[in-house]
């Protein structure tokens, strides 16, 4: 890569840091609305239930809503719903539309339900860290012995200084586009981090074949 274009890229890489650093300062990331206060009814049916049966009751009684459903308990006969809220009179709906479906006597009592509170940034990265870092370790360490003699410093700092760079300037398209903290970014950043490793050990490997290749000539 010539001069210029490495100076090129530089710069734009300067000007997205700045402008996603001013973003996440005075706007911070959206987060996905799984991590949003939310509202958790759990109801004992105590028969075999059918999930694509229950969304579609739940879906008809709470149809403005963004819900998710799952089967829970031992034997899977207890639905538990996650929504971002609910009332008296839509409980009511879907006990008498259960009720209907199954021949069961449920009342509104039989609802259990619970607040959950949003999670901020740190609650969702927190599963991730550990992993992440061991995983990372252990790439390394095998790199370490692979490259012990063939200059593995300078591949780790090579590495260490790509990773970090790629990760933020991924921060950085997520904060810009506004896109919202789940799951799947966080995936995303993870497979971005093994993606450069990887990528950057076969470039190592490449070179160092290159290089053995040449002396062999000389």
């Amino acid at each position: 890569m010539d001069t210029k274009r490495s100076i090129k890229i530089l710069i734009i890489f300067i000007v997205l840091l700045i402008l996603g650093v001013l973003i996440i300062v005075f706007n911070g990331f959206k987060l996905n609305s799984n991590y949003e206060n939310a509202v958790r009814i759990e109801i004992a049916i105590n028969k075999q239930l059918d999930i694509n049966e229950i969304n579609t009751i739940v879906k008809e009684v709470y149809s403005e809503e963004q819900f998710k459903v799952e089967m829970v308990g031992a034997f899977k006969d207890t639905i538990g719903i996650t929504m971002k809220e609910s009332n008296e009179e839509k409980n009511k709906q879907l006990i008498i539309k259960l009720n209907e479906k199954y021949n069961t006597e449920l009342e509104t009592t039989d609802i259990s339900i619970y607040n959950i509170p949003s999670s901020n940034l740190y609650d969702i990265v927190k599963p991730y860290i550990w992993p992440t870092a061991i995983s990372f370790a252990i790439i390394l360490a095998i790199y370490s012995i692979i490259y012990r003699k063939k200059g593995f410093f300078k591949f780790l700092l090579t590495e260490l200084t790509l990773v970090i760079g790629a990760e933020i300037l991924y921060s950085i398209l997520v904060s810009i586009f506004n896109i919202k903290v789940s799951q799947t970014i966080l995936i995303g950043a993870v497979a971005i981090m093994l993606f450069v490793t990887v990528y950057l050990a076969k470039v190592y490997e490449k070179i160092i074949l290159q290089n053995s290749t040449k002396k062999v000539r000389s």
